[in-house]
């Protein structure tokens, strides 16, 4: 664990701010899965060119970084998140009157984070083997 590189880490993870803003500010509602999939693409050329050892684990933590942080500014700002928000606030809509929506968000969220991890990951590895 002591060769993460844990400043590109962080940079890397700041594209998860950018996203959970424009969510919150209903931006991204239609085309949010854009974003993700310019974002995994993105990190996992910038680790493969950056890190030559322990790529998969760079990017697995970045691109779960990334996503928790996404949903903890959604969170923070949750009123503004469903006021701003049409596809969230329908989401919320169809769940049963019994679920916190927060806790909602933020357990579906850390599933993603976890999927979103993997994908960098992966794409961190294949981005590598085709560099050399």
């Amino acid at each position: 664990m002591n060769d993460l590189n844990t400043k590109l880490l962080l940079n890397i993870s700041l594209p998860g701010m950018i996203a959970g803003i424009l969510e919150l500010t209903g931006y991204f509602d239609d085309f949010i899965w854009l974003f993700w999939i310019a974002y995994w693409i993105f990190a996992g050329y910038v680790i493969s060119r950056r890190i030559k050892k322990g790529q998969f684990i760079h990017g697995m933590i970045a691109g779960a970084a990334a996503y928790l942080l996404s949903v903890a500014i959604k969170l923070v700002g949750y009123e503004m998140y469903i006021d701003q928000s049409a596809a969230a606030l329908l989401q919320l809509q169809t769940l049963p009157p019994d679920v916190n929506h927060r806790l909602y968000i933020a357990s579906l969220g850390v599933i993603t984070a976890i999927i979103s991890g993997i994908a960098v990951g992966f794409l961190t590895l294949a981005q590598a083997k085709l560099k050399r």
